[in-house]
């Protein structure tokens, strides 16, 4: 049976965890361009939005990339292994975290920005003002 991780599968507690996690690994990056890229597009018309980003978009880029190398070069030198249920909780953990990317995306609508920010003409609906944004600041 050929191996369908993107992944080296000794880093993984079975060939069904390294699959489950070349695919939330395939899909994050899918689910961003198409909740946080094209859908807020097709909202505001076509017209985007001015960027006011000052490179933090890149480091958190850069971050992601430089944490995934060391933890699979870690796996494979065997240095901190932990045990195979952590491996199931991070995948758990990487659903819930694209979920609520993606709920607070469509929470706000044609107010997502990647930037925190309050739009001009943004008002604070009841749906808005109910949700997890009344109580947390969550950024984008």
């Amino acid at each position: 049976m050929a191996q369908l991780s993107l992944l080296a599968p000794q880093l993984f507690p079975s060939s069904a965890a390294a699959l489950a996690f070349s695919v939330v690994l395939f899909l994050w990056p899918v689910s961003e361009i198409v909740g946080a890229g094209i859908i807020p597009l097709i909202r505001r018309g076509g017209v985007g939005a001015r960027r006011r980003d000052r490179g933090s978009l890149l480091l958190i880029f850069l971050g992601i990339i430089i944490s995934l190398t060391v933890a699979t070069a870690f796996a494979t030198a065997g240095i901190a292994m932990l045990p195979s249920w952590t491996c199931y909780l991070g995948i758990i953990l990487m659903i819930v975290g694209i979920a609520l990317r993606q709920w607070s995306m469509l929470v706000l609508g044609q107010f997502f920005s990647m930037a925190v920010r309050i739009q001009q003409g943004q008002r604070w609906s009841r749906r808005v003002r109910t949700a997890t944004f009344a109580t947390r600041r969550i950024p984008a």
